[in-house]
């Protein structure tokens, strides 16, 4: 004979909202700390090898991963993973690189400056190139270690999910 049980369904859907806005929220600031480990883990120099994590120089990428906080809007779920460093992009996927780019040497280091700096016109200019990719994000996202972590969390929460939703069911009258 089947059980009965008289559990509403706000109740489950309202279990299952919150457990799984606060998994998302794990787990995407999971990958947040695995991208900066990824970024800097080997200083530069030397340059990185292409198809290989780029090697940190500044620390800028690393630290300009930022997340939002997931919510549900509709039958949906959204939170974010990103940069606003506009080299992250061709670092992961590689880029031809315009040139043009004037700089000047100071100790032996190459130091860029704006096109319109007063004096760009008298300085050398960067030949156009080829960027090879160094991925860093995509790398990190299908790292099966990553994601058996990821697995277990979310075997984590839904069990999680299961004994809320035992606790609260009554027995039928």
């Amino acid at each position: 004979m089947a059980s009965k049980h008289n559990l509403r369904q706000k109740d489950v859907a309202d279990a299952i909202k919150e457990n799984y806005t606060h998994l998302l929220n794990r787990v995407v600031t999971y990958y947040q700390v695995q991208l900066k480990k990824t970024l800097n883990s080997s200083p530069s120099p030397p340059v990185s090898s292409p198809g290989t994590p780029p090697h940190k120089r500044t620390g800028t990428l690393g630290r300009s991963f930022v997340t939002t906080t997931a919510s549900k809007i509709g039958n949906t779920y959204s939170l974010s993973l990103g940069t606003n460093v506009p080299y992250a992009k061709w670092l992961e996927y590689g880029a031809d690189l315009p040139g043009g780019q004037p700089y000047f040497v100071l100790f032996g280091v190459p130091r860029f400056v704006s096109k319109n700096h007063r004096l760009a016109d008298k300085l050398p200019k960067t030949k156009p190139s080829r960027l090879d990719a160094r991925p860093f994000f995509v790398p990190t996202f299908t790292n099966a270690d990553h994601r058996a972590r990821v697995d277990r969390e979310i075997a984590k929460v839904e069990g999680k999910i299961r004994r809320s939703l035992a606790a609260k069911v009554k027995a039928p009258s």
